[in-house]
């Protein structure tokens, strides 16, 4: 959904189950309270502002019986926002109205429009502003804390990725599946015939049109969500039987029916099938620094090439990587420096223009970028054999895996202590 180069935002909706409760919901007359959270609330506007966004971002028909079904796994997916806010909160997370309007940039960009054109399109489906940097602001601030305290948790040993390695080397010639998911848990016993409809009733707005990324953006439990529900390829030992099974008379852009599995209930799409083949060609591994300094949707003209000339002078200070990301964390303490290690093929296509011919230990001119002017600098270019290829693939889907899982047992601890009162209007 969003070129990420600055901070870690994800900005998606995680709605996921459903309670078996009725309301109706009518924004212009009744802005009661319909949820309790702790000490924070959820009244009927938030419910029906939500709900407008999901119809607009995942393609949903805007009609009584879609909303109908739909409107308790929405309420679900703001009570655990709420939850997920007040974690940050009490974690001492802050997030500023410059990260906000960088994201509603951002969006804007990736829709290809103007930003107020972006606003406006928001504003003509009946979203209202502040909600959605409501929404944007609460995501932010559950990122933040999920890099702070749970990234830090995350440890891939050397043998776990041997280990899939030779997993890797022993399905040479079997098949493997370019697949997607949309995953909906069942923490609940008593949930499991609740989740079990909400799958076949988004299942049923597939068929009938809704984009399938985006109602995974907006309604999968998985750090896929993120991705649009892509998972990317996977060997068929990496499958449950009964997936793999189900996978195989597949065709290229088909869906399989809702699945049973450990935890829950999953949809998958297959975009692709191939033979798993030999490890291929080197690659050349980069790992960069960037250095940004923020700029708003309200930043002149004038102010914009003030700050590309003040970024210019900062940078020359910087004789090597070290000294650059000294500088870049005193300059924007709030910003990400280090990007991940990765392949310079691999890297977003505007991204890979700025530095596939900088010099290592050299910084880029200053760029205008979404919501901040960038600097780039190299610190290592080096040509990686495919096993190494391989094996840094293996170890960040890894690191996935632990993320995902993580987030999942936080959020489940969360929902056990809290205090939720749901209120039927």
């Amino acid at each position: 959904m969003f070129k990420k180069y600055f901070y870690k935002i994800n900005l998606c909706l995680g709605i996921l189950f459903i309670f078996g409760i009725s309301f109706s919901v009518n924004a212009q007359t009744d802005l009661g309270i319909i949820a309790v959270v702790n000490d924070g609330a959820i009244t009927a506007f938030d419910l029906e502002q939500r709900a407008r966004v999901v119809m607009l971002s995942s393609k949903l028909q805007d009609m009584p019986e879609v909303r109908k079904k739909i409107m308790p796994q929405i309420l679900r997916g703001l009570i655990d926002e709420q939850l997920k806010f007040q974690e940050a909160k009490k974690n001492g997370i802050n997030v500023s109205e410059e990260e906000v309007q960088r994201t509603f940039a951002i969006n804007a960009q990736n829709n290809k429009i103007s930003l107020d054109e972006f606003k406006q399109k928001l504003q003509t489906s009946g979203i209202d502003l502040n909600a959605f940097s409501n929404q944007i602001r609460n995501e932010i601030a559950w990122n933040k804390l999920r890099a702070s305290k749970l990234r830090s948790k995350i440890n891939i040993s050397p043998d776990e990725v041997e280990e899939r390695l030779q997993i890797l080397k022993s399905n040479i010639g079997k098949p493997e599946y370019k697949i997607s998911e949309i995953f909906l848990p069942t923490d609940n016993p008593d949930q499991i015939n609740e989740v079990k409809q909400t799958a076949d009733r988004l299942l049923e707005q597939i068929h009938e049109g809704a984009d399938f990324s985006n109602i995974a953006r907006d309604f999968s439990y998985s750090a896929s969500s993120a991705r649009g529900g892509d998972l990317g390829w996977v060997h068929a030992t990496q499958l449950d039987s009964q997936l793999e099974l189900a996978l195989r008379d597949l065709k290229p852009g088909q869906l399989t029916e809702p699945i049973r599995i450990t935890g829950g209930y999953t949809i998958l799409l297959l975009q692709d099938r191939r033979m798993v083949s030999d490890f291929g060609s080197s690659k050349t591994m980069i790992s960069i620094k960037q250095f940004p300094l923020p700029i708003t949707s309200m930043s002149s003209a004038a102010e914009i090439e003030g700050m590309k000339k003040r970024l210019k002078t900062l940078i020359s200070e910087a004789q090597n990587c070290d000294q650059f990301g000294r500088l870049a964390e005193e300059n924007s303490p709030n910003a990400r420096v280090d990007l991940a290690k990765t392949f310079i093929d691999e890297l977003p296509e505007e991204l890979r223009n700025i530095v596939k011919d900088l010099p290592v230990q050299v910084a880029s001119a200053p760029v205008q970028l979404p919501g901040a002017i960038v600097s780039f600098m190299v610190c290592e270019k080096e040509e990686a054999d495919p096993q190494t290829i391989a094996r840094n693939k293996i170890a960040q889907q890894l690191e996935l895996e632990q993320l995902d899982s993580l987030e999942k047992a936080y959020l489940r601890d969360l929902r056990r202590v809290a205090f939720i009162q749901l209120r039927q209007g």
